[in-house]
């Protein structure tokens, strides 16, 4: 490999035959039109789920599943701007709130992590169309100054050095199979205390030797103020973006550290909780009730947004490539309604064992 230049590496997953005839019948339901001719028939919202919208010199640099290209985002705005009912987190909570009917074609736009090109990219396709949207910060990560850790193991991979690696009593051959080593520990990492994840990737560091570094990825404080005085309302995704499922023990924790931080550089409390990951629990999704946010989107299997939904497992959709695959998951056709939940005031944190 030439130490000039960054090797090829794409770490998506291969799609199976059921997800990618599911996929593509999706794509030829949105692009037919059928789902803005049934869409009246269901009341109801869909959250979207973005990370990284960057121009292709930081994009080189962000693990391709959390990336989508800045021409593919502003025609999904476009799309929605013109065929849905866009509107803020906030909103949306209050007419849950309040038992009001959710109109069909309801869509709230949320990004995670707080990536740099939510401000030098999304911000202004926002601005222009006038959507709202929600940025869910680790604030921990924001004071340090990193980049995600996936970020960072992606560009540790991608301009490596050496194709070797030893690590958690296990070698891998990286010129022979880097993605099925960097899934395998993408999964220990995502599980793993700040601790532990960054003395793995200390230790991948030191035995990859890349010859690059990637440049800075994510937000400042001064730039968040920025982008809070404009079409984001800025709310907690935790402290050191932690799986919240493995160690609900410190959901409360991390919950309010986030929250006070949020307050104190930016002026507002935050009131809705984003779960790194999507990995919630019962226990954890109470730590957060009792941290005070009115909200939280989780990983609950995707069901319409209405009356009755458990506001702290929000469902969210993934947003797609295909702006024909956007146009029926935000339709609601062949979605359930939620249960009906009742929560105590204070639940008893093992009445559910998983999630």
């Amino acid at each position: 490999m030439s130490v000039t230049a960054l090797c090829q590496f794409d770490p998506r997953m291969r799609c199976t035959m059921r997800s990618g005839i599911r996929y593509a019948l999706q794509t030829v339901a949105g692009a037919s039109g059928m789902p803005e001719r049934l869409m009246g028939r269901r009341d109801g919202a869909t959250i979207l789920m973005y990370h990284s919208v960057a121009q292709p010199d930081l994009a080189r640099w962000i693990d391709p599943r959390n990336h989508m290209p800045p021409d593919c985002f502003a025609s999904q705005m476009r799309f929605l701007a013109r065929r849905r009912r866009v509107v803020a987190l906030d909103a949306l909570v209050e007419e849950l709130e309040s038992g009001r009917r959710i109109q069909p074609g309801t869509v709230v736009l949320t990004f995670d992590d707080g990536y740099l090109d939510n401000l030098e990219v999304a911000a202004e396709v926002l601005d222009r169309l006038d959507l709202p949207a929600t940025l869910f910060l680790p604030t921990g990560v924001i004071d340090r100054g990193e980049n995600q850790w996936v970020d960072r193991l992606y560009s540790m991979f991608r301009a490596r050095t050496h194709h070797v690696l030893e690590i958690l009593g296990q070698a891998h051959d990286l010129a022979a199979d880097a993605r099925s080593a960097y899934l395998a520990l993408c999964r220990r990492l995502l599980e793993a205390t700040a601790d532990q994840r960054e003395d793995m990737l200390r230790s991948v560091q030191e035995q990859l030797e890349p010859h690059s570094e990637p440049p800075r990825l994510t937000l400042t404080w001064d730039e968040i103020r920025s982008l809070a005085s404009g079409p984001f309302s800025i709310q907690s995704h935790g402290v050191d973006h932690l799986d919240l499922r493995s160690h609900a023990s410190l959901a409360l924790d991390e919950s309010a550290r986030s929250r006070d931080r949020i307050l104190a550089e930016v002026g507002h409390v935050p009131r809705h909780f984003s779960f790194p990951y999507g990995r919630s629990c019962a226990a954890a999704r109470d730590a957060i009730r009792r941290a005070g946010y009115r909200s939280a989107v989780s990983d609950t299997p995707l069901c319409q947004i209405e009356a009755g939904v458990d506001r702290w497992a929000m469902p969210r959709v993934e947003a797609p490539a295909s702006t024909a695959r956007l146009a029926f998951l935000t339709s609601g056709i062949g979605r359930p309604y939620p249960r009906t939940v009742d929560h105590p005031a204070h639940p008893p944190v093992h009445a559910e064992q998983s999630p």
